[in-house]
């Protein structure tokens, strides 16, 4: 292979073009074209890069300070075992785990089945003018208890990882990491919601007249 056709793969590779695209381009065969690519040194990651965008290490406990308070039971439908049972998915679904064995053991003693308390809510909406759509989502999957509970300790898997390396959740939505922080730094004027006003209309909070459609 000539030296114009390394440089032409090269280029190419650089673009953004994949193997297979540069190797169709150059009439290259495709092993050749990646084994090129590895010998130039040009493609290899980033250490800097990859340190940056590698999440952290575990560090942090895992454990909740304060679990969450239980909802208030309510009167809804009028039937017992039917209200019993709309509270205990209300439990469950909090995705809180110092209440879901104690939620769990108490679909046991319910004697209503969970296919019953389904039917009995469905009526008490039709009843209320609930109807179409609405109806089908406010009932959908009622009678399968076990799908509330599996998706409750999914979520608890997926925020003790969040805690682990975070230290809280609210600190992975809110505080910024540094691959966060350089891309405010450099691209944060995009999120501006006040990009192109003047220093008064800033102090105001609003732009006025022709401004406006501008």
């Amino acid at each position: 292979m000539n030296k114009d056709s390394k440089c032409d793969i090269l280029q190419l590779k650089q673009e953004g073009k994949g193997y297979k695209t540069v190797s169709r381009l150059t009439g290259v065969n495709i092993n050749t074209v990646k084994s090129l690519c590895r010998r130039s040194g040009l493609f290899q990651d980033n250490p800097e890069h990859k340190r940056l965008f590698t999440i952290p290490e575990r560090q942090y406990s895992t454990a909740v300070s304060e679990p969450k308070p239980l909802p208030p039971q309510r009167i809804i439908t009028g039937h017992k075992q039917t209200d019993a049972y709309l509270w205990i998915l209300e439990v469950i679904k909090l995705n809180e785990p110092a209440h879901l064995p104690a939620a769990e053991e108490a679909l046991t003693r319910l004697t209503i089945t969970p296919k019953e308390a389904q039917e009995k809510y469905t009526e008490y909406l039709i009843s209320h003018g609930v109807n179409g759509f609405q109806l089908v989502f406010s009932t959908m999957t009622l009678d399968n208890p076990q799908h509330f509970i599996d998706q409750a300790k999914a979520q608890f898997i997926q925020a003790e990882e969040v805690r682990s390396v975070f230290g809280s959740c609210e600190a992975a939505y809110y505080e910024f990491t540094e691959p966060e922080k350089r891309l405010e730094d450099t691209l944060g004027y995009l999120y501006d919601n006040c990009l192109g006003w003047t220093k008064a209309e800033k102090k105001r909070g609003s732009i006025q007249g022709k401004r406006v459609n501008g």
